[in-house]
């Protein structure tokens, strides 16, 4: 299956792994990483994973509109719970929804047989997400079964001549531009820029130099100027490892609910 999900670090690899491992189980899982890491695309390939192609993916952003229109888009008829019956339903920035709604939400969801399977997403891990008051506890306990954690882009650089590369074949084909590509000095800059968008910065400025570029070749002058910066030797970072929380005895990739 294609995943969408570029690039072929260890890690990330891992990480499509688990999720293609869960897809079957219909567990609530937290995936946990920064803005612009792929959050959405890992919660849907877990969901295309899971078998039924005509199964909805509701995806509900949980740090847009005030706690009435929010809870109007989960709870209400014909809301992301009702709309998500039998498919997935996607919690984007979970941290960012109200504590009184995240209380509603749990008591919906366990009101009764849920058929949807619950996947959030969030800056920060459980623990840490209750500790600054972002999350209720009852909620982190519904979610418990599994965490999966996303790293950076700065913590898998050597995917990032990958990415560029792939988004430059995107772009140069939707917007009808002839063949196009980096030079090695570009990439260079491109490998040791921080990236604090993530892959949706990368995917960004690829799209803009692609659309301007007219030589057929991307230069470092062609690049934004907070990108080109200034350049030094590549930061030694390592990424961390692939995080699929489990607990003794509980199988490969799988937490039961907490009690």
């Amino acid at each position: 299956m294609d995943t969408g999900i570029k690039g072929s670090h260890p890690v990330v690899r891992a990480i499509v792994t688990a999720a293609e491992r869960l897809a079957p189980e219909r567990v609530a899982l937290l995936i946990i990483g920064e803005r612009g890491t792929g959050k959405e695309l890992l919660a849907r390939h877990l969901h295309q994973a899971g078998g039924d192609p005509l199964a909805p993916f509701v995806r509900i952003d949980c740090a847009e509109g005030s706690e009435l229109r929010l809870e109007q888009q989960l709870l209400d008829r014909g809301g992301g719970l009702d709309r998500a019956h039998g498919g997935t339903l996607f919690l984007d920035e979970l941290g960012a929804l109200p504590l009184d709604l995240q209380g509603r939400l749990l008591a919906a969801l366990q009101g009764g047989p849920v058929q949807t399977r619950i996947v959030a997403s969030s800056a920060d891990d459980a623990a840490e997400a209750c500790r600054l008051g972002r999350l209720s506890n009852g909620l982190r306990r519904f979610l418990d079964p599994v965490e999966l954690l996303v790293p950076s882009l700065r913590q898998r650089r050597p995917d990032i001549p990958v990415l560029a590369e792939h988004f430059v074949a995107l772009y140069g084909e939707r917007h009808g531009i002839g063949r196009c590509r980096f030079d090695t000095d570009a990439l260079v800059h491109l490998w040791q820029y921080d990236w604090p968008g993530n892959v949706r910065e990368l995917e960004s400025v690829v799209e803009r130099v692609v659309v301007l570029c007219r030589t057929g070749v991307i230069r470092v002058a062609d690049l934004p100027l907070h990108v080109r910066g200034t350049i030094g030797a590549p930061p030694p970072i390592q990424p961390p490892p692939a995080r699929v929380v489990q607990p003794i005895g509980a199988g490969p990739g799988l937490r039961p609910p907490a009690s």
